[in-house]
């Protein structure tokens, strides 16, 4: 071999080493791009029109059951506990399939806890003049996932297994059952089902058992009441009912739940959670017309108690079947005439506000007690009869809001409205927890007699049962507890307070309003009458012998 052949050769081979290394690295190259391909495609997302979405972070409370949620201004009221809403830019994939609308966007407007307010009026919603857009509660709570995540939340997403996959798209199981678990929570904390209800007050010797009472409720279709306390008695007879019932923590109770957690879980331990599940108690009722009421000092101890109660039920793992509330009576209010001048009075304010506050982030409705009644006795010269007892009458026009008012019922409801929207909650919805019309009265209690109280009662069920609004709230259906079950004897007071009762003693209707008593009342009137007759011959026998 030649010298240059062997340099040839030599030259060949550097280059086929050369070639060999470029197409190995070529190899790795290909190799390393095929991995690339292989890994999940991140797309560029084009950005949309931005809105608010809202941010689900979870929130916990402490071993102490302290509440750490987080408070928004009370001028905004809609704020739910259980998340944060931040402002994201909405990111949307072109050609990805929109989702379909939410659970609770479909519940918004049937019902639900915190409705938005109708805008016939030509008023937006709570909010809408300082620019905040008011998220539903069901979006609150996560039920509508729509926009770009935060990064915390993709780390969380990516250490999750057990994923879904939704049009191509990766759902984390974890996202689902959070949504299905929110949408539970939302439809069950609710305390009212249906719009009737019935207070069942057992301030008396002479009534029914309370086995008999279930058996009397069920019979009349009632499914809701309310209880001045929580009587162990009344909670067993009712177990597997299926009536739901809100029980009450009296005034009494207000000092010592205010000042010590401890004694709240005490409380519900012993009055509540041994009746669950049977017994159907869904809300608890903490005290009763504080707010304006004599005792200023409960005024200071009402809104610690409520917290107190409240944390006592989450740290018991039961804050989302019982719901936690507050009645007032009318005294709260400085005026409600017309319904639209509806304000609260200013003494009341600074321990009306932090209350509103808090309820507005756990959900709850604002509880009043409403009494036609009440207001025509006050006042018999100047009020139409009529227009109390939801009878024909002219009505009451309302030059600020233009609405007219045939009945004062829908009036004392509207005046509630507009006094929670000065101070800032209009979303916040209104229930009547009692209401009633005596069937007995004094010489100076206008109005109390059999004839009116079967007018208001009769006409008032029809009125709920048809489930519709006020004039100011025409989507909200009213919902209301009639003031009372039984006549209580043993009430203090003027002879009213004793006669509220739809029922008698002894379980017959004091008058018709289409229930049927324990005992028909023409038979009640039968025994009565052949009593009388066997006295009458007895005694004509008496005579005879004499």
């Amino acid at each position: 071999m030649k010298i240059t052949d062997m340099q040839d050769a030599v030259t060949g081979e550097k280059k086929d080493e050369e070639k060999e290394t470029e197409v190995t690295n070529e190899g790795k190259l290909e190799e390393d791009v095929a991995a690339k391909r292989s890994e999940p495609e991140t797309k560029v997302e084009e950005k949309g029109p931005q809105e608010n979405v809202t941010v689900d972070v979870d929130m916990q409370t402490d071993t102490e059951g302290k509440d750490t949620k987080t408070e928004a201004g009370e001028n905004h009221g809609q704020t739910n506990t259980s998340v944060v809403e931040e402002k994201v830019e909405d990111k949307q994939v072109p050609g990805t399939v929109e989702e379909p609308e939410s659970e609770s966007a479909k519940l918004e407007n049937n019902d639900t806890k915190q409705d938005k307010p109708d805008d016939r009026n030509g008023e937006a919603a709570d909010g809408a003049e300082t620019g905040v857009a008011h998220e539903s509660a069901g979006e609150a709570n996560g039920f509508q996932e729509n926009g770009s995540k935060t990064n915390n939340m993709q780390e969380q997403d990516k250490s999750l297994q057990g994923d879904a996959v939704d049009n191509g798209k990766v759902v984390p199981l974890s996202r689902v059952l959070k949504s299905w678990f929110d949408l539970m929570v939302f439809l069950v904390v609710q305390a009212f089902t249906g719009t009737y209800g019935v207070n069942y007050g057992r301030i008396a010797d002479n009534i029914p058992p309370p086995e008999s009472v279930a058996t009397l409720l069920k019979a009349a279709k009632i499914k809701n009441i309310r209880i001045y306390d929580a009587d162990h008695d009344v909670l067993r007879a009712f177990r597997g009912s299926g009536i739901e019932i809100i029980v009450g923590l009296g005034n009494e109770y207000l000092r010592d739940v205010s000042v010590s957690q401890d004694r709240a879980v005490e409380w519900v331990k012993l009055n509540v959670e041994p009746f669950l599940p049977g017994t159907l108690i869904r809300g608890i009722a903490v005290g009763n017309e504080v707010l304006g009421g004599v005792d200023v000092e409960l005024w200071e101890v009402l809104v610690p108690a409520v917290r107190n109660v409240y944390n006592a039920l989450d740290r018991l793992h039961l804050s989302d079947r019982i719901e936690v509330s507050s009645p007032h009576s009318e005294a709260v209010f400085a005026i409600t005439y017309p319904p639209s001048a509806g304000a609260f009075k200013e003494s009341v304010l600074p321990y009306m506000r932090p209350l509103l506050h808090f309820f507005s982030q756990i959900g709850t409705p604002f509880y009043i007690n409403a009494y036609p009644f009440l207001a025509y006795m006050s006042d018999p010269a100047h009020i139409d009869l009529n227009y109390a007892l939801f009878l024909k009458n002219p009505g009451v026009y309302d030059a600020k809001t233009k609405l007219h008012y045939d009945n004062m019922f829908d009036a004392m409801v509207d005046a509630s409205y507009a006094a929670l929207e000065k101070v800032g909650f209009s979303n916040m919805e209104v229930i009547v927890s009692e209401t009633g019309w005596a069937s007995k009265g004094d010489e100076n209690e206008a109005g109390a007699n059999v004839k009116n109280a079967r007018t208001y009662n009769r006409n008032l069920r029809k009125r709920l049962l048809k489930k519709k609004g006020t004039p100011y709230r025409p989507k909200r259906a009213v919902k209301a507890y009639v003031f009372a079950l039984f006549n209580e004897n043993l009430k203090p007071g003027p002879t009213s307070e004793r006669n509220f009762g739809l029922f008698k003693a002894d379980g017959s209707i004091s008058y018709d309003v289409g229930f049927t008593g324990l005992i028909p009342s023409s038979a009640s009137s039968v025994l009565g009458s052949i009593k009388l007759v066997v006295r009458v011959v007895c005694g004509a026998v008496v005579l005879m012998l004499i």
